[in-house]
């Protein structure tokens, strides 16, 4: 089945943080520090908003919520891996008014506009987005995230 649109939550661990007291298992546990993200999409360009990180006991799966800030200064320490989404699924839904909006620019100067301009421009976009995601993650790892050989599943209970 092809879906053509939809939403939904996805959860990325960025990595190990240490032992820490798990309230719930009553007993010191490995600690992970995770990103719980909501998309949007259409086809598949998409839309990430309202990021939250969490810190999740590695056997029951519960944990606390972390600040923005905090988790920041710890990805710039190097403690913390930069938390990975792919530039389409992350503001590539916003190619649709981009094209528009050029498109709208080049008629008011003068330009004539036939159907290969809004063409060109998205693919442009999407090259531009696919050779920044290869370059940042490799190859090999940008297919196997692409494949869902990677694919993290939701721990972290619905708001």
């Amino acid at each position: 089945m092809i879906y053509i649109y939809g939403y939904g939550t996805r959860v990325e661990t960025l990595n190990l943080l240490g032992y820490e007291q798990c309230e719930t298992c009553e007993r010191e546990r490995r600690f992970a520090a995770r990103m719980k993200y909501y998309y949007i999409h259409l086809y598949f360009l998409g839309l990430v908003f309202g990021r939250k990180y969490y810190a999740v006991c590695n056997i029951c799966e519960n944990g606390w919520a972390l600040e923005s800030k905090q988790v920041k200064l710890l990805i710039k320490a190097g403690e913390l891996e930069t938390p990975y989404i792919s530039s389409l699924a992350t503001f590539g839904i916003l190619l649709f008014p981009a094209t528009i909006a050029i498109i709208s620019l080049l008629q008011i100067i003068g330009f004539k506009v036939n159907l290969l301009l809004p063409i060109a421009t998205s693919v442009t976009f999407i090259l531009f987005c696919l050779l920044y995601d290869i370059k940042r993650k490799g190859i090999k790892e940008y297919f196997r995230g692409i494949t869902g050989a990677a694919d993290s599943k939701s721990i972290i209970p619905s708001d």
